[in-house]
């Protein structure tokens, strides 16, 4: 899941990875966004 707002840093995520030739861009971007969404989650069970 990749936010609206987050697309770009997506994208650039992607192209990091291939550049670097290394999937650790893309998963850091993906940790961070997941991040972000089990913190939404928790906050709507307040």
């Amino acid at each position: 899941m990749v936010y609206k707002q987050d697309r770009l840093k997506y994208i650039n995520a992607l192209e990091s990875a291939r550049t670097k030739d290394s999937l650790q861009p893309f998963f850091d971007f993906m940790f961070r966004q997941y991040s972000k969404f089990l913190k939404q989650e928790m906050e709507s069970w307040e």
